[in-house]
């Protein structure tokens, strides 16, 4: 698997959606002291364990994610890495 060329970035925050512009996700990050939920671009809920330490990490292989939304609920903090083409 080949690493998309780009520009390096990220979006980070608490409980939000992160709307993607064109950027390649690389990797999810996320939080849940509490347990909370991923969405992928419309896809199926990914729920995240009760956890007060320890991240969740989710690595994109293949092309990528670039549209669409990823929505954050009941996390603490979360991290989208990634790489807008051609940056």
């Amino acid at each position: 698997m080949s690493k998309p060329i780009g520009k390096w970035g990220y979006h980070a925050g608490v409980a939000a959606t992160v709307t993607l512009n064109g950027e390649i996700v690389t990797r999810i990050m996320a939080i849940a002291p509490a347990g909370g939920t991923i969405a992928i671009a419309g896809g199926d809920t990914i729920t995240i364990p009760a956890a007060a330490t320890g991240w969740f990490n989710f690595e994109i292989s293949g092309d990528g994610l670039s549209t669409g939304a990823i929505v954050f609920t009941g996390t603490a903090a979360y991290v989208v890495e990634t790489i807008k083409p051609g940056g």
